[in-house]
């Protein structure tokens, strides 16, 4: 089609294809502006449900008036092709720009995660207040403007108020990685399932990955109704306990556990900016990218080998008890797999852990039978603390896929119950005594390290990172 002029539109070239449609950009010749063309996808015959989504999409967009919102400018037929011309908005999906950071294995800046989570929620809001529920909320129906500002597009299954089931009772509509538990069952939705998926991009947004994940579209879907995702923390550490609070209660299975209305949801992640402007440099928009001056650079290294030394220095043996010596109590590694077979994985990891940490000089390490009373029960962190004696708590959790096995492990501190350390491992599980040895020295060393980086920050007098409240 390129080449071609469909009506008064000059087809230039083509911006995508999905089951929704074939996105063109062309040049509207009436009004001399760049705009975008969706068809309906290339077949012979447009079944009923297409044409009605692709009336749904043009007739939602109509009825909504937002700076968050894709504008809707003609519904046309030409030569038996329907289409429909909308705003032209070049700077991409919210997709690509996850997939920009994975590249460059850059962790998108929080402030800039939070900035485009306000503007999709504010969006939302509009819809709702306006009885339309989008369906299909997901990165790729989020498009950036040349200045970075997200709006929300492809409202071809938002249900209107009053419109009749697109598809027969049962079946479900949307994206699989990003449906609500109640939308996998083929349940009547309302504005909470809009949540549930919005909790999904914050997810994927913030940790650069999706939160349920399957190799099938069975497993996925029964990931999203009965698993709970890897710990937000667990992927990335330094994300605030306000911004996981959000993330967690987004993504609730349960519809009334969640945000009931996106004012409360909008609201909350305002917090969470001003907390995040706090103590994070990145601002609102994307960093620039130019190369720093070689004198920066130079001061960097300089800086990493002094630093590098110093921990060398803080980490050798020097006969001396430092002034302060951290405790720690070992809770169990929690199965998570949903397979008792794995019960006794866990029990032998939890000792393996417990032995290395001891072997730690200057760290001192709960008894076993002192931590045993409060395994596998609901704790208090500061409890524990004061009860044992000790600053710190480990805890952790065992999953399973296939022959692989994920151990996850984070150290809290209990004093104020702020997370200190975190350690995610993958390990393909052969010997198990073996890959409990090794995930338990990988743990040790991580601590270790930690604990020698805080060290040198007390000396220097700088301010401690424990920011993610547990």
């Amino acid at each position: 089609m390129i080449g071609q002029t469909i009506s008064h539109y000059k087809i230039l070239e083509k911006l995508g294809e999905g089951g929704m449609g074939v996105v063109y950009k062309a040049q509207d010749l009436k009004l001399s502006r760049l705009v975008a063309l969706k068809f309906l996808p290339p077949q012979e015959r447009p079944t009923p449900d297409d044409v009605q989504r692709f009336q749904n999409e043009a007739q939602a967009l109509s009825s909504l008036n937002h700076p968050g919102i894709a504008t809707i400018y003609d519904i046309d037929e030409c030569e038996g092709q329907r289409f429909i011309a909308l705003e032209l908005l070049p700077g991409g999906t919210l997709r690509s720009k996850v997939r920009e950071y994975q590249s460059s294995a850059r962790d998108m800046p929080l402030q800039l995660v939070v900035t485009y989570a306000i503007q999709v929620v504010d969006a939302l809001s509009h819809a709702h207040r306006r009885n339309i529920i989008h369906r299909d909320i997901k990165t790729e129906n989020i498009l950036l403007t040349e200045d970075g500002k997200a709006k929300i597009t492809d409202f071809g299954l938002a249900k209107l108020r009053g419109d009749k089931q697109l598809t027969h009772t049962g079946s479900t509509v949307g994206t699989a990685a990003y449906m609500s538990p109640e939308q996998i069952r083929g349940e009547s939705v309302d504005g909470r399932s809009d949540i549930f998926s919005f909790g999904v991009v914050l997810y994927e947004l913030t940790t650069g990955r999706l939160p349920f994940r399957g190799d099938h579209e069975a497993a996925l879907s029964y990931s999203i109704v009965h698993e709970d995702p890897a710990p937000v923390v667990s992927l990335r550490s330094k994300v605030p306990h306000s911004l996981v609070d959000v993330i967690t209660k987004c993504l609730a299975k349960d519809p009334g556990a969640r945000y009931q209305g996106c004012d409360a949801l909008s609201a909350d992640l305002q917090k969470v900016s001003q907390e995040i402007t706090g103590f994070v440099a990145a601002g609102p928009t994307e960093p620039a990218r130019k190369g720093l001056p070689g004198w920066v650079l130079l001061g960097g290294v300089v800086l990493l080998i002094a630093v590098g030394i110093f921990l060398y220095v803080t980490l050798a043996p020097s006969g001396k008890s430092p002034a302060v010596r951290p405790a720690i109590a070992v809770l169990s590694i929690e199965n998570l797999t949903g397979s008792p077979s794995y019960d006794s994985f866990s029990r032998g990891l939890t000792e393996e852990i417990t032995n290395e940490l001891s072997n730690i000089p200057g760290l001192l390490v709960a008894s076993r039978s002192d931590v045993a009373q409060y395994r596998g029960k609901a704790i208090d962190m500061k409890e524990i603390g004061d009860k044992l004696g000790v600053s710190y708590v480990l805890e952790g959790s065992l999953r399973a896929d296939g022959k692989k096995i994920r151990v996850m492990c984070q150290a809290i501190q209990t004093s104020d119950r702020f997370h200190f350390w975190s350690q995610g491992i993958t390990r393909d599980l052969t010997n198990a005594l073996e890959v409990e040895a090794d995930i338990a020295q990988q743990v040790a060393l991580g601590l270790k390290t930690k604990f020698a980086q805080k060290n040198v920050e007390e000396k220097l007098g700088l301010p401690q990172n424990s920011l993610i409240k547990q």
